[in-house]
């Protein structure tokens, strides 16, 4: 068995909960290298003509993995088997070499899922119950209060992909060496993403012109929009995070400024929800444009920010 107990970190985000965190513990690595990958906007409708298209791909978009293998050690396989046997020995060899295995698949088809959301969910599975036929899981975002058991085939039936994971014991790098990774991380993660903030706002006062205000008020009470702007505010939480551990790692104050700068940013983000629900609890129109004006400030922060980052990493790497 693997030693992974369900544990919620305080974040609504599956894979931060129920990969980064417990399997960087049960390895003994440090994880936070990962948020240097989530000061990003992606918007991904570039011509919504009603709020319901606008409520798909609004949010943060990254991949984690390479941040993960490169500065923490740990890799990551993704699998899919077409056939059940290959499926349940990959994850017993897995499991016999004490590691954890990550299954995914849609949150409405988690036995023990509790919660509303409908999304892409994934969690740990820890051992195997061969007379029951039956996988033992770690899942701190839907069940922290133990350990959860699904059936195998069940499973087989309805899981998207297996991520094999390893531990490679990353060798640490150096100031510069780090702080030149970080740095293209940061260049390459969505250059694009004050444009796209505000190409929210534009889309925000073109779906309100043109939908009723009663229709928009029930789908945003369906959609997964409320959803990603939560998530978008805890990627700036996380990214403020990345860069603390830099700094304490390193023992220097390079993003000091930009740190208590980010701290602002994430409080925005937070009112901009709030003034939204606002906006549709009252059907005012009038809210909106409280609501566009904070996001158009929004992007110039964090445009901001982000000039202020590129300053510090080019004079430390060229000084």
């Amino acid at each position: 068995m693997v030693d992974i107990k369900p544990k919620f970190y305080g974040k609504y985000d599956c894979y931060q909960n129920n990969v980064l965190g417990p399997v960087s513990e049960y390895w003994q690595v440090n994880y936070l290298p990962v948020f240097w990958t989530e000061f990003n906007f992606i918007n991904e409708s570039k011509h919504p003509d009603t709020f319901e298209e606008m409520t798909f791909g609004v949010g943060n978009r990254y991949d984690r993995g390479d941040v993960w293998t490169d500065i923490c050690g740990i890799s990551l396989n993704l699998c899919r088997f077409d056939d059940i046997e290959t499926f349940k020995s990959t994850i017993t060899e897995e499991l016999d070499k004490k590691n954890p295995v990550v299954a995914t698949m849609y949150s409405n088809e988690v036995p023990w899922n509790k919660y509303f959301q409908i999304r892409p969910h994934c969690f740990l599975i820890c051992d195997i119950d061969e007379e029951n036929h039956e996988l033992i899981c770690s899942d701190g975002s839907f069940h922290s209060e133990g350990l959860c058991r699904i059936d195998i085939q069940y499973l087989f039936d309805k899981y998207y992909k297996l991520i094999l994971l390893s531990n490679n014991n990353a060798v640490g790098k150096g100031y510069k060496d780090e702080l030149a990774y970080f740095f293209r991380v940061f260049r390459n993660n969505n250059p694009n993403k004050t444009e796209d903030i505000n190409k929210l706002a534009d889309h925000i006062l073109h779906c309100w012109d043109t939908d009723d205000l009663k229709e928009v008020a029930k789908i945003v009470s369906k959609s997964y929009f409320l959803l990603y702007v939560t998530e978008v505010c805890n990627s700036r939480h996380n990214f403020m995070k990345g860069l603390e551990y830099f700094n304490q790692k390193h023992k220097t104050e390079l993003f000091s400024s930009v740190i208590s700068e980010l701290a602002e940013v994430r409080t925005s983000w937070d009112s901009f929800k709030g003034l939204y629900v606002k906006s549709v609890l009252s059907k005012k129109k009038g809210y909106i444009d409280n609501v566009v004006d904070l996001i158009r400030k929004i992007a110039i922060k964090e445009e901001k920010i982000s000039q202020e980052i590129v300053r510090c990493c080019t004079e430390d790497l060229e000084g």
